[in-house]
């Protein structure tokens, strides 16, 4: 993570992140990755997901698709 966290610092030194994104996170590490976004992002959605590993695709790939397929279309969450 402290390698992830300066890759993030030192890619928005002279930008932001504007387009709309998403953080999402597992166990161990949890909201570690939208916190570290919330800063340098415009449009940050963020998600932890509960009883999963740390591979979400893997361990849940369903609960990753809901997620994703209204983000990807560019619907609003509290709408989905």
């Amino acid at each position: 993570m402290p390698e992830s966290a300066a890759q993030i610092e030192q890619a928005v030194t002279t930008a932001r992140l504007t387009v709309p994104t998403m953080a999402l996170g597992a166990r161990p590490v949890g909201a570690a990755l939208e916190r570290q976004l919330r800063p340098v992002t415009d449009d940050l959605t963020g998600h932890v997901m509960e009883d999963c590993g740390h591979i979400i695709p893997l361990h849940r790939p369903r609960a990753l698709l809901t997620l994703l397929r209204p983000f990807l279309a560019g619907e609003d969450a509290a709408a989905a």
